[in-house]
């Protein structure tokens, strides 16, 4: 399983570099609406957190909507929640038997979930040339 926790965390350590190469700007959907509520266009744009919104290098008004579709910052605490679940596998000792009580993170229960859940996570990264099928959930 070595093999898969360093796939998986070169592959969160090359989404954290590529978010924070990003900057702060957030990609989304803009929404424009005519003085009735009527929408009148939609466009894809950068920008947010006091930066102005900007399509094809074209500053923007204030968008009636905005939905978020890439926001680095959330990126950024995805891969730390991911990191959390290799750390919490590591950190879990190897129990042999059957406990008879069950303490959270003590027990072989809780590490096996801990590898599911970093099996569920590489999955994600399937379609790399690196991942290995034995590693699909």
């Amino acid at each position: 399983m070595n093999d898969l926790i360093a796939f998986l965390k070169a592959r969160l350590d090359e989404l954290a570099a590529t978010a924070s190469y990003a900057g702060p700007a957030r990609i989304a959907w803009l929404t424009y609406r005519d003085d009735q509520g009527a929408m009148l266009y939609t466009t894809v744009a950068a920008g947010g957190d006091h930066a102005p919104w900007v399509a094809d290098g074209h500053e923007l008004p204030g968008p009636a909507s905005a939905r978020i579709v890439y926001d680095p910052a959330r990126v950024l605490r995805e891969v730390e929640a991911k990191r959390a679940i290799i750390e919490r596998y590591k950190r879990a000792p190897a129990v042999s038997g059957s406990p008879v009580s069950f303490t959270r993170g003590q027990d072989e229960g809780y590490r096996q979930a801990c590898m599911d859940a970093i099996r569920d996570l590489a999955t994600i990264y399937g379609d790399h040339p690196d991942y290995r099928q034995e590693w699909a959930p």
